[in-house]
């Protein structure tokens, strides 16, 4: 696999757990999530999005570090990957 396809398929997955925590903790009647919901939704996406970015700091552990040797105080960031 590519790394290209390695985020694109993360990417789905995260969407799909989204969808289907949406799905199960949402009212049928009323439509609307709830406070305990999205604080479900955040934790899901946030454990997400930092797997993302470990696995790309991995993938990409020698830029970092050549960029690192450069500039000590650099550090990563969801930014950098443009998370």
């Amino acid at each position: 696999m590519t790394p290209e396809l390695d985020i694109e398929l993360l990417t789905r997955n995260i969407a799909n757990l989204v969808k289907d925590e949406v799905r199960k903790q949402t009212s049928p009647k009323t439509k609307r999530e709830e406070p305990e919901a999205r604080t479900k939704l955040r934790r899901v996406i946030r454990t997400m999005m930092n797997a993302k970015f470990e696995t790309l700091c991995e993938k990409y552990a020698d830029e970092l570090k050549f960029i690192q040797d450069r500039d000590p105080e650099w550090v990563p960031d969801n930014n950098f990957f443009d998370l």
